[in-house]
This record gives structure tokens, sequence and C-alpha cells, in this order.
């Protein structure tokens, strides 16, 4: 690829505010190569967001189209922006279904590779009012117009092809990625607790996640009230930045001595590296990417038994899943890792292992081969 002549990419989705698929993003695009690749933002939300400073001074420009729930302005201001800053090569959406909707837009446009990017496993506002007839519009058209299905997981792919058509669509597994190195260092876990305010006499059990409903914080703090009933007095702490269930949240732990909620951390390498265990009680993931933080950290993961979970969690931490909201198992296995040091360090060592598979290398060196290859097949 020359490189007077860099692939354009416009990337969709919702903001950059932190979380799973916008953090896995910026790590892409931090490292992706500007000279062969120029990559542009379209984001949904009206307002600056977390990383959004870091996306500038990356030189990376920012689009804003606000009305994902006004779907007929959506889809002008849609098609006005592209004409304005493109012509683009590639439309990579990151918005769950809602991509059949941007996908047809941009065919309508004539962007020749439109990627559909499915994180999630499966769609946690099922239930909703008419949701059913919106999954199978939204279904039909990334069948019709998706050139490329791209998920974190097998699981997620898996999910998707029985919803969609995909006969003839590239399908690709491009797996979430971590900053490994950050976990490979020695910190004062007495000082870093200090400086959080956490207790250095009690061990500390962590979730890290946005605070939404499929999230399920409720069984976490369930969890908490059981193991401290057996007398453990363990300290548990929750990490997110944002979320409809934040306030809900800061709520029930506000009168509690034994648990603590942090919202905007910039970085949670230090606060994991001083902590014990990571409990990981979602209903929903698309990969699963914190229990891979968490392994790469030195925490045992116990975690609730999805298939993207079990992709992400180390084969020695298996034993440790338990089913959805199953508080019982969740504490028993707590328990024994935390009164079990030589279990604990077996299920670290493997865990740690297994971390060091997901660089960011095998994200950058996967999407310039389906960039590349994409357009060229469509040239």
């Amino acid at each position: 690829m020359a490189s007077s002549h860099p692939l354009r990419i416009l990337h969709v989705l919702g903001s950059m505010n932190r979380g799973g698929i916008e953090t896995w993003l910026l790590r892409v695009l931090r490292q992706m190569d500007p000279n062969e690749f120029a990559s542009h933002l379209l984001v949904h939300a009206d307002e600056e967001c977390a990383y959004e400073g870091e996306i500038q001074r990356l030189g990376i420009p920012i689009l804003r189209c606000p009305y994902a729930r006004r779907p007929w302005k959506y889809a002008a201001e849609f098609k006005r922006l592209l004409r304005l800053h493109g012509p683009f090569d590639v439309v990579h959406s990151h918005s769950y279904l809602f991509s059949g909707f941007i996908l047809k837009l941009a065919a309508r446009l004539g962007i020749s590779t439109r990627i559909a990017h499915v994180h999630p496993c499966i769609d946690h506002k099922k239930g909703q009012p008419f949701r059913w007839a919106y999954q199978r519009l939204m279904a039909r058209w990334l069948s019709q117009h998706a050139t490329n299905i791209v998920a974190p997981s097998k699981s997620s792919l898996d999910r998707i092809k029985s919803i969609c058509d995909c006969q003839h669509i590239q399908t690709s597994i491009v797996p979430n990625v971590v900053e490994v190195e950050k976990f490979y260092r020695e910190i004062d876990r007495d000082a870093v607790r200090r400086a959080y305010q956490l207790p250095t006499d009690r061990p500390v059990v962590i979730y890290v996640a946005r605070f939404a409903p499929h999230k399920n914080h409720a069984q976490f703090m369930r969890v908490a009230n059981t193991v401290n009933r057996e007398r453990q007095r363990a300290h548990f702490v929750l990490v997110g930045s944002y979320g409809p269930c934040l306030e809900d949240v800061c709520r029930s732990a506000r009168d509690r001595d034994d648990m603590s909620v942090f919202t905007n951390l910039s970085d949670v390498s230090e606060i994991l590296l001083a902590s014990d265990v990571f409990l990981f009680p979602s209903l929903n993931e698309g990969f699963g990417v914190v229990a891979i933080e968490a392994a790469a950290a030195g925490l045992p993961v116990v975690a609730t038994d999805l298939p993207t979970i079990r992709e992400a969690c180390a084969p020695c931490m298996h034993p440790f899943l338990f089913a959805p909201n199953d508080d019982a198992l969740a504490t028993e296995h707590i328990l024994a890792l935390l009164h079990d040091t030589e279990l604990r360090r077996r299920v670290v060592d493997g865990g740690r292992r297994f971390a060091a598979q997901f660089t960011c290398d095998q994200s950058i060196s996967k999407l310039s081969q389906l960039y590349t290859a994409s357009v060229r097949e469509a040239a």
C-alpha cells in the first residue's frame, strides 16, 4: 500500500466513553499506521466523551451524528457527513444490530467494504416492545449490506450467524486485546490501597464493568453479603465509568463499610494489581476481555459460565465458573480461592500464561489484512 494513498476507514459507534469496545478500539487506533490507514470516527453521542481527547491528539477526526433514535434524521446527517468528509474505502460499524441500518446507508453511498463488528453475544435489549421486529429488520439488512462480519469470539460469531444469512459474507474473528505490559510490574500493594482508601488488612474482590443492567452488579452485591456473613470480611470494589445503573449502585454502596465504588479511572491496572480476586457476574459479553486483564494482573477469575467468558478465561479458571446468578457457587469459589494460598497461586500462574497471548499485534495484523484484502476484492 503506497503511503501517499492510505485507506480511509470510518469507525461508527455509540460513543468513546470508557468501555470494552471503546477501549479496544482506542488501543488499535494508537498503533495503526496512519500512512496505511487514515481513520475517522462517527459517534452517536452529542457530548465529548472520556477518550475523545486522546483520539483528537492522535489526529483522528470525530464526526457526530446524535440521531440514532430518529432514523430519518440520522440517515440525512450520516449521508451529509460522509459526503463532506469522504470518500471512505471502509465503513466499520460497532453498533450491534443497528449496524444493519448503518451499512445499508453506506451501501447507498457506494462504499464497497462494509464491516459489521458484532461485539455482544446476545441482545441485552431483548424483550422490549417490538424488539423482535427491530431484530428481524436489522438482521435482514445486515445479510443484504454487510460485506464482512467480524466478532471478538467464536461464540459471538456463531450467535450472529444464527440470526443472519451469512453464507455470502466473509466472517472472521478478531480477538480483543490486553496491554499486558501494564501488568508486568511490581507495585506497593499497601500504598495503592491507601491511595484508594481501601483496607490493607482484608482481601479485595473487584469487578470492572460499565454500570449497565446486563453487567449484573446486583449479584456482585449479593455475593458480597454472603461472603461477609461467612466471617471472611473481604472488601468489595466496583470500578466503572458510566451507565444507567451508576446512581443505584452508588446509592446501595454508600452506607456499606465493605464496598467501594470508583468511576472514571483512567487506568485500572494499578487497582487490579492491588486486588485478590476478580468476580465477573455479567450476563452478556462479546468476549469478556476484562477477564484477561484480571488474569494478567495475577487475579483468579470467578465468573458467569457464558460461552464468551469461558473463551476469555484460562482453562485453569474454568472450575471457578458458575451458572448465571448462582450466588451460592460464586461464594463457594471465592472463599476457596481466598482460603487456599497454593490453589490461588496455581490459578494465577496459569492465568498469566494464558493472558500473554492476547497482544495488540494480533488485532492490528488481522484488521490490516481484512481492510486491504476486502478493498482489493471490491476494486
